[in-house]
């Protein structure tokens, strides 16, 4: 199938995919060459990442007494009348 570009030329599918692919092959070389250092600002940022991936996080897991309820801890340590009572006879 031919495809009809600007001024009437026609390529078809073959040639088409040929210079899509040169071209694709063009930007990639000369993005790579510009792409090859990072601005110092950037570059700072980047290795301080990789230094804080290194150090030990914070759990973000709950502890055991923040899941159960406060009450729930009262009521285990404050003890009702009739339990006082039976400790001390």
């Amino acid at each position: 199938m031919l495809k009809k570009n600007y001024g009437n030329i026609r390529i078809d599918h073959i040639h088409s995919r040929a210079i899509c692919d040169e071209i694709g092959e063009r930007l990639r070389e000369t993005l790579r060459r510009e792409a090859a250092a990072l601005p110092p600002r950037l570059q700072l940022l980047i290795d301080r990442l990789a230094e804080l991936d290194g150090e030990i996080a914070p759990s973000i897991v709950p502890s055991l007494e923040d899941m159960i309820p406060r009450r729930e801890l009262r009521s285990s340590s404050v003890r009702s009348p009739s339990q006082t009572a039976d400790l001390m006879s």
